[in-house]
């Protein structure tokens, strides 16, 4: 697959698999995206057509920011790689993880 001209937004790309995946799309010549909220892990990653970009991907009016400027600066969208998750569990006063139950309305 040719990547050269291909605009690739990462989601989570400040740290271990995000930081992976979003380096090695770099390295073989695509223009990427690394998203994350951790502007300062974004640092890390290096290439001529790396745009970095500070997002909370659970905040919609951000995640479209993200979208357009993309758009604006690349002049295409053609993979998004949605690698952010979201933890569903909590600690109780024991310490042991509870898994919390979440409507799709509160994400």
């Amino acid at each position: 697959m040719q990547l050269a001209d291909m605009t690739i937004v990462v989601s989570s790309a400040a740290s271990g698999v995000g930081a992976a995946v979003a380096q090695r799309l770099l390295n073989d010549g695509a223009f990427v995206v690394a998203a994350d909220r951790d502007g300062t892990g974004l640092e890390q990653l290096d290439g001529c057509k790396l745009i970095r970009d500070v997002v909370d991907v659970s905040d919609a009016a951000q995640v479209h920011r993200m979208i357009d400027m993309a758009l604006e600066r690349t002049g295409r969208l053609d993979v998004l790689i949605n690698n952010a998750g979201v933890g569903l569990f909590t600690f109780d006063a024991n310490g042991i993880v509870r898994i919390v139950d979440h409507m799709p309305d509160q994400f």
